[in-house]
């Protein structure tokens, strides 16, 4: 029985960080803000606060106008930046908005009657809603980029690659 000499082996090199994966994440961030920013300024354009409820009288065109047409417009920002995958990340704007107004009224509210002005089985339903409405804006701002598009047919992406090894 011979035995081999020891083979000292080297750590891997230390792993960078992807540029591509980095300018991803940056490209996300920039998406969830200007999302968030669209929806902002449909929120003080439309004039609604979709936090408080005020019975039936809550359910306005406004307020209709807000929960399903800034959001959607908000989906389709988030698209028109991110691209791929925007159709998750499109959840983030609303639910962040929503809950920062949410904790700002809570905190601010001149008079301390929390159950019955925000209440939180309509608040669930409502940030549902919002996000929904955002994640189909989503879905079609993917659509009008092209990212499910057919690409065409290529008989030499069927064939193996040159550095693959043959058996």
């Amino acid at each position: 029985m011979t035995m081999e000499p020891a083979v000292e082996q080297t750590p891997p090199p230390a792993a960078r960080p992807d540029p591509a994966s980095e300018h991803r994440f940056a490209t996300g961030v920039a998406a969830v803000l200007a999302g968030m920013a669209v929806g902002a300024l449909g929120d003080w354009i439309s004039g609604v606060r979709l936090e408080i409820f005020q019975g039936m009288a809550t359910f306005t065109p406004a307020w209709m106008g807000d929960v399903f047409v800034v959001n959607f417009l908000v989906g389709l920002v988030v698209a028109a930046i991110f691209g791929r995958h925007a159709k998750w990340l499109a959840i983030v704007p609303p639910l962040l908005l929503r809950s920062i107004n949410y904790l700002a009224l809570y905190f601010t509210m001149p008079h301390r009657d929390f159950f019955l002005n925000l209440h939180l089985f309509y608040w669930g339903p409502t940030l549902i809603l919002a996000v929904e409405c955002a994640n189909l804006g989503a879905i079609l701002g993917e659509v009008r980029k092209g990212v499910y598009r057919r690409k065409p047919y290529n008989p030499a992406d069927l064939s193996p690659r040159p550095d693959a090894p043959h058996s």
